[in-house]
């Protein structure tokens, strides 16, 4: 059904989803920064860190929204395949959280001296988590490849976020459960890199490789919205942006505390400013590609 601007259901869900995502990286700066108000200190360590805030409910409701919307944007061509693994990772980020900061104005260090960890009144919830984060992936891909049989696809786009979710699925399930593997868990003394890092970092690293597709020249489809050359030039600094952000945090975190803090805040607005210019360029198409069936 076609609404007064001649745009079909289908599009509204689009343009909605694309708007959503958009506002969720409002709604997430938005907690943070009234609890920086609020509390009158500086920031914490990282975006990460509200996990332990009044804004923790905020922080995680957020990721899992981005997972579902990502998830709904479904499609066939590379760009999707990568938009569903970052919606592989973006729940985690939430559900294994960082390690509780501590500071002057913490009444009592509840972890070891210069050592990070979750405090134990939190494991039960990190726990539970990932049992959900489990069930649900081993539902959501055994009905993926229903779909996929019975819409007879063939594309690999649409398998390896599928098979990649449930690598992760029971990796995490180890780090969490089995011994010896969950020693320290979710600072597994197994890994170079604590859970909630190693996430995080893939969410940002799959999602970087969006805007670079859109940046480069290929044979538009039928009905596809024209690559303008602001739209370009967007694509293009995005996935830089998102590489001197990271190198910058690695970098600078050694000798300046609030450099995640600042990094990941930075890498938040390239991912809205990316989604908001791809929503204005494809707000038109005809026949969004993200909704198009696949073959």
């Amino acid at each position: 059904m076609s609404a007064g601007d001649g745009s079909t259901a289908a599009q509204r869900t689009h343009r909605y989803l694309r708007l959503s995502l958009a506002l969720i990286v409002v709604a997430l700066l938005t907690a943070v920064a009234s609890q920086v108000i609020v509390t009158g200190r500086p920031p914490l360590l990282s975006i990460s860190h509200y996990f332990y805030t009044p804004a923790g409910g905020v922080f995680t409701a957020c990721l899992v929204a981005v997972a579902l919307a990502l998830l709904a944007l479904s499609g066939r061509d590379a760009e999707s395949m990568f938009l569903n693994v970052a919606a592989v990772f973006a729940p985690l980020i939430a559900i294994i959280p960082t390690g509780y900061e501590t500071d002057a104005a913490t009444p009592e260090r509840v972890c070891p001296a210069d050592t990070p960890c979750v405090p134990e009144e939190f494991l039960p919830t990190v726990r539970t988590g990932v049992v959900v984060y489990i069930v649900m992936v081993v539902i959501v891909a055994a009905l993926a490849l229903v779909l996929r049989r019975i819409q007879r696809q063939r594309a690999a786009g649409t398998l390896i976020p599928v098979v990649l979710a449930l690598v992760v699925a029971v990796s995490i399930g180890l780090f969490a459960f089995v011994a010896p593997l969950n020693e320290g868990f979710p600072f597994n003394d197994a890994l170079p890199l604590d859970l909630h890092y190693a996430v995080t970092i893939a969410f940002f690293a799959a999602f970087g490789v969006v805007p670079a597709i859109n940046a480069w020249p290929r044979e538009r489809e039928a009905g596809e919205a024209p690559v303008r050359p602001w739209h370009r030039a967007v694509y293009t600094a995005a996935p830089i942006a998102l590489a001197v952000d990271l190198v910058l945090m690695l970098v600078l975190t050694p000798v300046w505390p609030g450099a995640v803090f600042w990094g990941e805040s930075g890498a938040l607005l390239v991912f809205a400013a990316f989604w908001v210019v791809q929503t204005i360029q494809r707000w038109n198409e005809p026949d969004p590609r993200s909704l198009r069936a696949t073959g």
